[in-house]
């Protein structure tokens, strides 16, 4: 007797692909953190996106569509679970220091990716730096009333300030007293200081009290000192 045997598929065991890509809630994101951070500071975590198997990895989208753990311009680092950390270039540059930059919003491309290989479109991220006003001082090193002469340039019957050398583009402005001052006759840039001068010795004197505040970027910084030379009766524009 002949007995045919047919063999059958189990297709308990068949693998399905997993082709599904993980995706963000959102299309852009804005994400903040302060200034003057360390190298490898968390300074974010994206809003994390989602899969049906389970998202394994996030990158920076690149320009020429690559992807990588660094950000194009080399200042900041993705790790797995989304969190973006400065690097040590980034420490150095701009994205660190609100008060050096042009712009304080920082932006770049994220995907993310799961164990299959597949990949999200990509969110918009951007960063904003935020100003950490323990940093927004400026040093005075010198208010001289009278006479002075110095190894850049000699003044005679003057009032004068030295602080230092903070971009041309910056705005001032000059109290004594709390009292505003007028405009300086001159204000001169050095590489290492700035000469603020009036060309009469009647805006401060000793013992008063002179305070400096310096503008750039929509960001005041300030600093003081007391004055030294000629005595205070001998300026009638100081308020009794």
């Amino acid at each position: 007797m002949f007995i045919a045997l047919n063999e059958t598929n189990d297709t308990s065991d068949d693998i399905i692909p997993d082709t599904t890509v993980p995706s963000f809630t959102l299309a852009t994101e804005s994400l903040s953190y302060q200034e003057n951070q360390s190298a490898n500071a968390v300074v974010a975590t994206i809003t994390p996106a989602t899969d049906n198997v389970g998202v394994t990895q996030y990158m920076f989208l690149l320009s020429n569509n690559a992807r990588s753990a660094t950000s194009e311009d080399g200042f900041f680092s993705i790790d797995a679970s989304g969190q973006i950390k400065i690097t040590a270039t980034g420490v150095g540059a701009e994205v660190n220091n609100f008060e050096a930059g042009a712009s304080n919003a920082h932006s770049y491309n994220s995907v993310a990716g799961d164990q299959a290989n597949n990949w999200s479109s990509a969110v918009a991220v951007t960063l904003n730096e935020t100003n950490n006003t323990g940093d927004d001082t400026i040093t005075v090193y010198v208010a001289q009333s009278g006479d002075n002469a110095n190894t850049e340039v000699s003044y005679i019957d003057t009032d004068y300030l030295i602080l230092v050398a903070p971009p041309e583009a910056t705005n001032f402005k000059f109290y004594v007293n709390d009292i505003l001052l007028t405009t300086p006759t001159e204000l001169i840039h050095y590489p290492s200081s700035t000469f603020a001068v009036w060309d009469d010795d009647t805006q401060f004197g000793a013992g008063d009290t002179i305070k400096v505040v310096a503008t750039l970027y929509g960001i005041d910084y300030i600093g003081q000192i007391v004055a030294t030379g000629d005595a205070i009766g001998a300026h009638p524009v100081i308020p009794a």
